[in-house]
């Protein structure tokens, strides 16, 4: 069975980094057990409009690191896995899981960008209210008997390139789309490169145990 994937980088601008806690997974059964966990927001201006980034760093250690490191205001490389979920009017909203991050290239500092790398099978192909064409596709991996499944709804240009029910490796970023005064109106996952995985075709290794649905 081909490995599924999930990968992110941002290269981007923090414009701000605070401290939230969140429930301890390692604790199911005790919901006023928290951890420490800490909420970005990072500015990733470019040549398709200002795209404003939501990510969050989920394990306590590396959050408390991330805090006390002060890095608003910073441009920083910033890796982890990418993410989606349904904010309070069902709208899908991209973000990111960081688990490392450092300094950010003299040359990327003038490409601020988010971008994702998925491994998953395509679900469907469809198309929203405005016509737009939809890519359905989830990833899949198993962590001590148990499933893990993420669907992720995604732009694409080439709608015919995709096929329902099998696996490809999608490559994309985080687009801005504004109005005719600049406002960014929304920020949309457009899938930049794609391709079909054959069956047993090599992939790079599974994403983290922390990958699933960030909570915000």
């Amino acid at each position: 069975m081909t490995q599924h994937y999930n990968k992110g980088i941002i290269w981007g601008k923090i414009i701000s980094a605070t401290e939230d806690k969140m429930h301890d997974k390692n604790f199911p059964n005790d919901p006023d057990r928290k951890v420490v966990c800490a909420n970005l927001q990072i500015a990733c201006p470019g040549d398709f409009g200002k795209a404003n980034v939501f990510a969050k760093v989920m394990r306590e250690q590396e959050a408390k690191q991330f805090l006390a490191e002060q890095n608003a205001g910073k441009t920083l490389r910033l890796e982890g896995f990418f993410a989606q979920y349904k904010d309070r009017g069902g709208v899908i909203k991209s973000n990111y899981n960081i688990l490392s991050w450092g300094p950010c290239s003299p040359k990327d500092q003038t490409d601020l960008r988010a971008v994702f790398i998925l491994v998953g099978r395509v679900d469907d192909i469809r198309y929203n209210e405005d016509g737009d064409p939809i890519i359905v596709l989830t990833t899949e991996r198993s962590v001590k008997e148990r499933i893990f499944k993420n669907t992720f709804a995604l732009s694409t240009d080439k709608p015919n390139d995709f096929r329902a029910g099998e696996v490809f490796r999608v490559k994309g970023e985080l687009r801005a789309i504004e109005d005719r005064f600049g406002n960014t109106i929304m920020v949309r996952p457009l899938i930049l490169e794609a391709k079909m995985i054959v069956e047993d075709e090599a992939v790079p290794a599974a994403a983290p145990a922390e990958e699933g649905e960030i909570p915000f």
